[in-house]
């Protein structure tokens, strides 16, 4: 399935926090986007928050709950806002563990 994402201007919204995406089969999916910045330690693995993190798949629409990325500066977070509840659990151990790892953090709409 190719993705393919489109601007807050296209999809008809002002709220840049907001990302629509496109699938090939022509379905629409609408997520919120968060970055949680911090000063991630040069030796950081992220398997044992990995393992912690509830299934992203809601398995009787098998649609996904949320995505993200571990990046150099912080986590990337996408909520589908497939299931509100999983999702918020997923984002609370992603600023969880960021606060592990430094005094301040920083959640931006990227």
């Amino acid at each position: 399935m190719a993705l393919a994402a489109k601007s807050p201007a296209e999809a008809g919204q002002d709220q840049s926090s907001r990302a629509d995406f496109e699938t090939s089969e022509g379905s629409m999916f609408v997520g919120i986007e968060y970055k949680i910045k911090f000063v991630m330690p040069m030796d950081f693995d992220p398997s044992a928050l990995l393992r912690k993190l509830p299934s992203p798949i809601e398995r009787s629409a098998m649609a996904e709950i949320y995505n993200y990325a571990v990046e150099s500066d912080g986590f990337y977070f996408v909520d589908h806002l497939v299931n509100r509840e999983i999702a918020s659990v997923a984002l609370r151990l992603f600023i969880d563990e960021a606060l592990t790892h430094s005094p301040s953090i920083q959640i931006i709409e990227p």
